[in-house]
């Protein structure tokens, strides 16, 4: 069958083929294959932030090596999986901000709980002061990434992080974060699994930067290090847009083992007030109402009106979130549905 063309005609450039509703309709019965069960699949993109020190990093190296030794993320106290790997991938990591022995020493600890597997990892640290390092800004880098990625198999990519890998002269102006869409709109393309590690705002209320930034991403998970025990940390989904990622609130710690090695373990659900206030935050939500019957799916248990009330009260009353702050974030997301209209 011959393709149906649009006719772009740009130098260096093919032109974009065009797909009928026939061919749609038979992607859908052919699903991309999991990279991480539950998690990641194919082509698609998952956003990690956190505040610093907030152990997104050790996340995101969890993530890369048991995508490459077809293992889990994480296991529960009892043993069983969190995000396991179905088999094993060819991953590549670029990282921006950690010394090469630091990166060593988080897999001498790591690996004996993932596998031996290693991927590749291209580290600014480890290189000489005159080495042309990638900008992810860049559309020349850009494309050579991708490239490099499609020559060499990858399919994983980590990037952490978007500040130190990124040159955007302003991260809150969409404009500026333009060109960093488009390589990820590239990689989705190109069908390379990516995970990109960020930071969130002085406010810890969200991402640094513009909003534009969540155009692409499958998953928007928020890290929050707990006050109290080291290496415990909640993760809450802001974002899930496929039915296959599991979503539920967790929290993770970072377990040291008899044997001095490491490994995540997922521990019990996070309580209903992080809950509560990540669906808030979401912007998703116009009204405290909508807001309920979110978390009501979240939990997989009914919470009454009543109820509700007084986690609110109880979210805003421990600093969690501020009574202002919330009345914003639903105006917010009653201002973005009418532009949706549009």
């Amino acid at each position: 069958m011959n393709k149906k063309i649009f006719p772009m005609r740009r130098e260096n450039y093919s032109d974009p083929v065009l797909v009928d509703s026939g061919q749609l309709r038979q992607t859908a019965q052919e699903q991309p294959a999991d990279v991480v069960s539950g998690l990641l699949r194919e082509g698609e993109q998952v956003l990690l932030y956190s505040a610093t020190g907030s152990y997104k990093s050790w996340l995101a190296t969890a993530i890369w090596l048991a995508a490459a030794n077809a293992s889990e993320v994480a296991k529960t106290a009892g043993g069983a999986s969190k995000w396991k790997a179905p088999q094993r991938r060819k991953v590549l990591l670029i990282d921006g901000e950690l010394d090469q022995w630091d990166l060593g020493d988080r897999l001498n600890k790591l690996c004996p709980n993932y596998g031996e597997r290693g991927g590749l990892a291209l580290m600014r640290q480890a290189q000489s002061i005159d080495t042309a390092f990638p900008d992810l800004a860049n559309a020349d880098d850009q494309n050579k990434l991708v490239q490099y990625c499609h020559d060499e198999n990858i399919e994983l990519l980590v990037l952490d992080n978007l500040t130190t890998l990124a040159n955007v002269s302003d991260e809150n102006a969409a404009s500026a974060m333009k060109p960093l869409l488009d390589m990820l709109l590239k990689l989705k393309a190109a069908g390379i699994a990516t995970v990109l590690v960020h930071h969130s705002n002085k406010g810890d209320n969200g991402y640094r930067g513009s909003t534009a930034l969540a155009t692409t991403f499958n998953a928007i998970i928020k890290l929050k290090r707990d006050k109290v025990e080291r290496g415990l940390f909640s993760l809450v989904f802001e974002k899930a847009r496929n039915s296959h990622i599991e979503n539920q609130a967790l929290n993770l710690r970072l377990l040291n083992l008899p044997d001095g090695s490491l490994r995540l373990e997922a521990d019990a659900e996070l309580s209903k007030l992080e809950v509560v206030v990540s669906l808030v935050r979401s912007l998703d939500f116009v009204d405290d109402n909508s807001v309920r019957t979110a978390l009501v799916s979240k939990l997989g248990e009914e919470v009454s009106q009543p109820s509700f009330s007084r986690l609110k009260k109880k979210a805003i009353s421990e600093g969690l979130i501020t009574n202002d702050e919330w009345k914003r974030c639903l105006e917010d997301a009653d201002a973005l549905a009418d532009i949706s209209e549009l």
